[in-house]
Formats: C-alpha cells, sequence, structure tokens
C-alpha cells in the first residue's frame, strides 16, 4: 500500500535547489543577505567591537563631531555614538527575531486549528483575530505598551500582541486549501488524527509563505521596537537602543547632526536588508514571478 507520507513529499531536494539558485541569481536578494550577515556578526561580536563603554557618562566629550577617537561622534553625555550603535545591534535585532518568533507561533496555532477544524471554532477564532486587525498596528502597540509600562520587554509584548494576527489569516488561508490534498485524504483514510495531520502534513506545507512572510517582518518589528522606543515606550535610559537615541538626539540635529543621523541610518540599513531578503524569497518561492524582481 501506497503510505501517505510519501504522497507529502513531492521533490522537495530538488524544488529547495531550485529557489535557492534562484535567489542567488538576485544580485538585490545577495546585497540584502550581505547586509544582515553583516548585522548579526556585529551583534554576535558587540562587545569586542566596541571602542568605549556604551553607557560610560564623560561630560568632558560631549557632542563631539566625528573624528579619530570617536568615528560617529559622541552624544549630549559624552557617550561614543559608535559603541553604542554597535551594543544597540544586539537589542534591536534580538527584539525583532523574539517578536517574530512569538508572532508567528502564536499566529500558526490560531491559523491552523481554525482553518482545519472549521465551523464554530474558524468562527469564534477568526473574530477575535478581526477584533485585533481592526486597529492601525501601531497605534495599537502604542496602546497596549502604555498599558504594560515602559520597557524594552513589555514594547516586544505589544508588537506580538498587535503581529499575530497577520500570521493567523495566512495560516489558515494556506490550510483551508492544503486540507483537502491528496495527502491529507490518504492520511485520513489511515486513520491518523486531526493533530497529527495537521502538524506532521499540512503546517509544513505553510512553511514557504511563513518564512517569506517573516523574513519581510523582522524589519518592520524593529521599526516598530524603535518607533516605541522613540516616544518613550520602549528601551530606557541608559540602554543603548536604536529609537532611544534618535529621540535624544533629535533636538541636536540642525547643531550636531551627527547624533541622531547614525541610529538613523542603522535602521534603515536593518530594514533594508530584510526587506530586500524578503523580496527575493517572494520572488524565487512563487513561479509567477520568474524567480526575479519586474523592473
Amino acid at each position: 500500500m501506497l503510505s501517505y507520507e510519501r504522497l507529502a513529499l513531492p521533490r522537495l531536494a530538488s524544488g529547495r535547489s531550485r529557489t535557492f539558485r534562484r535567489v542567488l541569481r538576485d544580485p538585490l536578494t545577495v546585497a540584502g543577505c550581505g547586509i544582515v550577515a553583516v548585522l548579526a556578526a556585529v551583534a554576535i561580536a558587540a562587545p569586542w567591537l566596541t571602542l568605549h563603554n556604551p553607557i560610560l557618562i564623560d561630560l568632558h566629550e560631549r557632542l563631539l563631531p566625528p573624528g579619530p577617537g570617536h568615528p560617529l561622534g559622541t552624544d549630549d553625555l559624552g557617550r561614543d555614538i559608535y559603541s553604542r550603535i554597535i551594543a544597540g545591534s544586539r537589542i534591536s535585532l534580538q527584539a525583532g527575531f523574539l517578536v517574530l518568533i512569538f508572532a508567528v507561533a502564536i499566529g500558526t496555532l490560531v491559523g491552523g486549528v481554525s482553518g482545519y477544524l472549521g465551523g464554530w471554532a474558524e468562527e469564534a477564532m477568526m473574530r477575535v483575530t478581526d477584533m485585533f486587525l481592526a486597529f492601525p498596528p501601531l497605534v495599537l502597540a502604542m496602546a497596549v505598551a502604555a498599558a504594560l509600562g515602559r520597557g524594552l520587554t513589555n514594547a516586544m509584548i505589544a508588537v506580538v500582541f498587535v503581529w499575530w494576527p497577520w500570521y493567523a489569516r495566512l495560516v489558515r488561508s494556506q490550510v483551508l486549501t492544503l486540507k483537502e490534498r491528496e495527502y491529507v485524504l490518504a492520511a485520513r483514510a489511515q486513520g491518523a488524527g486531526p493533530a497529527k495531520i495537521l502538524v506532521r502534513h499540512v503546517l509544513p506545507n505553510t512553511s514557504s509563505q511563513i518564512v517569506v512572510q517573516a523574513s519581510l517582518d523582522v524589519g518592520y518589528a524593529i521599526l516598530v521596537t524603535a518607533s516605541l522606543g522613540f516616544i518613550g515606550l520602549g528601551a530606557q535610559p541608559p540602554l543603548p537602543e536604536w529609537g532611544a537615541m534618535i529621540a535624544q538626539g533629535r533636538t541636536y540635529l540642525l547643531d550636531d547632526w551627527w547624533y541622531p543621523t547614525f541610529p538613523g541610518l542603522a535602521i534603515m540599513l536593518t530594514v533594508l536588508g530584510f526587506n530586500l531578503i524578503g523580496d527575493g524569497l517572494r520572488d524565487a518561492l512563487d513561479p509567477r514571478s520568474g524567480g526575479g524582481r519586474r523592473g
């Protein structure tokens, strides 16, 4: 008898190989991978790359322009901006990835269960999801963060709170299609239970869409977390978080431009790198795109 597990494995190795080749053929995607790789390396090696203590105050060196001792200048408290950006890379990347991990996990669970079970369970879960989607994400994140209190952890919880419904919707739409496939019907015929079918055969086949969306959302999660830090609801001083650094330096923009500019450039490059990767993966995994960007 033909096993239903074989029906669920349509040449995965060759498909992954083709996707990898398509990604490598796109120079913008390769550039995005390079940016993210450099950022990850900087975050990992941050303790060894900083030139000064990122939270040490030295009022004798306040607001120094970029120079040999301070490549990106100093802030209003004499702290080295280069060292603070390097140290902040670990905070921002960690926040972005943790937000996405929890948002994807919650959204996948809700979307997978509701899409597979259907009926009143689906209706109840999707109405709750719609309640979250009814509000602009940043506004809702601000409200949740304000209710929880200031701090980086609470800001991350707030972003997860508003981000998981998007993955619930994405996974549910995929599950509604996949649960009627031949290998799922074969699994049911052989006595597999709903939980086993969902975990082993349905949800794994939604992974490509989740990976593409998550690669795009990492940058946005970092941006939203930085936005909460900018308005004072995220990381609190003296933590060298990029959004908080921009908030502290915005009043010095005209005279001491380097203070808010370099943290802003760090956020821009991070978001750009993840967006380039996400666009490349989306084009490579979408058969209608031809594996490349349309000019």
